[in-house]
């Protein structure tokens, strides 16, 4: 495109080996534009759950990375690190592996460059497409390659309704 650079791809692995080696799970990264500030958003977890210290530690060990000698980002930008939270984003095709049978929405380019979001769950996963089985059915099969943003959907438990299931009553005579 005229007047448009192309992006650096973001240094994940780089970054994957400092989370990793700092024991959390390295969910993956993100660069997004919010209104005119750049976001490079990393996601963390671990088996007890993250908290605000948990991302203050893998910021200040992932930051310098960012800030090396090479320029991997135009400008300023600012750094985000996160637990993926109940929605968690998809990144690769392990995390759909992972999360087979739940519900997810994912995102991609139709043949007229529109953005479609297909939400249902995830039906099966082959080395190069995720399948999605839609609430009405339909089995929507959408290539890793064009992939765009991906995350689980949640849902809130419903409580049962009073009378249905659990307990027994005796009959009386």
């Amino acid at each position: 495109m005229v007047g448009h650079k192309r992006r650096p791809p973001l240094p994940t692995d780089l970054v994957r080996e400092a989370v990793e080696g700092l024991g959390y799970e390295f969910v993956g990264m993100e660069r997004v534009v919010e209104g005119d500030q750049s976001v490079v958003r990393l996601y963390i977890d671990s088996l007890g759950g993250i908290n605000v210290k948990d991302c203050e530690t893998v910021s200040r060990k992932v930051n310098p990375l960012f800030d090396g000698p090479e320029d991997l980002f135009e400008g300023r930008y600012f750094l985000e690190v996160s637990s993926p939270g109940v929605e968690r984003p998809l990144f690769s095709r392990k995390d759909f592996e992972r999360f087979l049978g739940q519900r997810a929405q994912l995102g991609h380019r139709d043949g007229a460059g529109k953005i479609v979001k297909c939400t249902g769950t995830l039906s099966h996963v082959t080395e190069d497409a995720v399948s999605l089985r839609r609430d009405d059915g339909v089995e929507v099969v959408i290539s890793l390659a064009d992939m765009g943003r991906a995350h689980l959907v949640y849902e809130p438990e419903k409580p049962s309704k009073p009378g249905k299931g659990g307990t027994a009553r005796a009959a009386r005579s």
